[in-house]
């Protein structure tokens, strides 16, 4: 498996090295409520205009921001429109990376517990190993662990 890989963009940009973990990924998953999804995720491309995420379902399809950056616009296109409408975010983004540890001290001075929990951090874990698991046996996982989905985050008050 071990393949010469080549650095595309940043400030190692023509460099190359050998990649040590699989480089694409391709994914369909079935959740808890019956709802399938596909994932890809890839470092062999050489530049992409594509969203960051869509999600489409049965009654239109969402575009989207940098889910990094927590920036760009969310879009809605629904079955029967001529178009794409952006959807009013609920908070400007000013903080980030950051907002998962501005939820963290809401949620301690709140007596609650945060949306970033350990358990929904070990559930990723879960699904990101099960994925390598599958990739590489050629089969289906079946992941085990489970976790509450979060409240919807609002724009942070502190």
């Amino acid at each position: 498996m071990p393949a010469e890989r080549r650095i595309s963009a940043g400030a190692r940009a023509g460099d190359t090295f050998v990649a040590q973990v699989p480089t694409h990924a391709v994914a369909v998953y079935r959740f808890a409520s019956g709802t399938i999804g596909g994932y890809t995720a890839s470092f062999d491309v050489a530049a992409s205009a594509s969203p960051h995420i869509e999600i489409h379902g049965t009654e239109g399809s969402l575009s989207l921001g940098d889910p990094y950056h927590f920036d760009g616009a969310v879009r809605l296109r629904r079955f029967g429109e001529d178009d794409w409408t952006d959807v009013p975010l609920r908070f400007d983004g000013s903080v980030g990376r950051g907002i998962g540890l501005a939820d963290m001290i809401a949620a301690i001075r709140e007596g609650r517990s945060p949306r970033a929990s350990g358990a929904l951090a070990f559930h990723a874990l879960d699904v990101l190993l099960a994925t390598e698991t599958a990739a590489a046996t050629h089969a289906n996982v079946t992941i085990e662990s489970t976790c509450e989905r979060p409240a919807p985050l609002d724009a942070p008050t502190a």
